[in-house]
């Protein structure tokens, strides 16, 4: 059974978990693209943690991750399925694990991937996105979904 954390954007760092404890690394990547990775291999990343700038980026990085992986364990223990839905397709037009200036309007996700995002099965998902579109709030294309009115869909975060 496969899951989906989150959506690394372009020019985010990923991997950086092995840099600190030395173990394998957790998680797999996918590039759902052409993609170019700058590798930082130990002996670079330990020098580049000589440099306090670098370090305290790179703790606001790993906080932010961990805010965003206590989000997802609250949600699911605690929200409704509709109310997940809504938070996951607001963080995806932010640009889920790094904060866009502007939120986008067209997110480029199948149902199938937004169904494994929120640990759900595509019938349930497809359930709860009827609802949205029903209501004006999405429209369903062919591998994306177009936010219509963000105001409703962060109420429907809210709960």
């Amino acid at each position: 059974k496969e899951g989906i954390l989150v959506v690394i954007e372009a020019g985010n760092w990923l991997g950086e978990t092995s840099l600190f404890d030395g173990l394998q690394r957790p998680h797999d990547v996918t590039a759902l693209g052409p993609a170019e990775v700058l590798v930082v291999g130990p002996p670079a990343f330990d020098s580049l943690m000589a440099s306090p700038a670098f370090a305290r980026a790179m703790c606001v990085l790993l906080t932010s991750r961990v805010r965003l992986l206590y989000g997802l364990v609250e949600d699911t223990m605690l929200r409704a399925i509709s109310t997940r839905v809504a938070r996951r397709l607001l963080a995806l037009a932010r640009g889920d694990s790094a904060v866009l200036k502007d939120s986008r309007s067209v997110l480029p996700v199948s149902q199938e991937a937004l169904a494994m995002m929120l640990g759900v099965t595509r019938q349930t998902l497809s359930k709860e996105l009827k609802a949205l579109v029903r209501d004006g709030v999405v429209r369903i294309g062919y591998g994306r979904l177009e936010i219509l009115s963000l105001a409703a869909l962060e109420a429907r975060g809210r709960g």
